[in-house]
């Protein structure tokens, strides 16, 4: 289940297939998700909602929670950032995308991806090639 701002709900689902149309990203204000200091408590905020009201809608969307919704985010963005910007390192992608652990982000990455981010970036370079 998904919520409009003023915690109104809405039978349009979140839907990690469709994360650019998502209804939690459509209102975050400009780079939220890129952001670093971005918070859950900030997400709130945004969405003028409550914890278990976001929660359940971020199940319904498949999301274990907060940090699974804000790194799979952000994973899309580096991957994005990557096609684009061949010339910058993973740190580099990595820390533009919002991620602050190293460590959290490999392994984040290669949960989802099945592959290390040194990989992604190697198969981006050959397939220009």
């Amino acid at each position: 289940m998904a919520f409009q701002p003023g915690g109104i709900e809405c039978v349009t689902p979140l839907n990690r297939s469709t994360d650019e149309s998502s209804f939690v990203v459509a209102y975050c204000p400009g780079d939220c998700l890129t952001n670093p200091q971005y918070a859950l408590q900030d997400l709130l905020n945004d969405l003028n909602t409550n914890e278990n009201r976001l929660d359940k809608a971020l199940h319904y969307d498949g999301f274990s929670g907060f940090r699974d919704f804000i790194n799979f985010h952000r994973l899309q963005y580096f991957k994005e950032q990557a096609r684009l910007q061949k010339d910058l390192s993973v740190k580099e992608l990595m820390f533009m995308s919002g991620f602050t652990s190293r460590s959290s982000f490999y392994r984040y990455f290669a949960n989802v991806e099945k592959m290390s981010p040194g990989e992604y970036m190697d198969m981006l370079h050959a397939e220009n090639k």
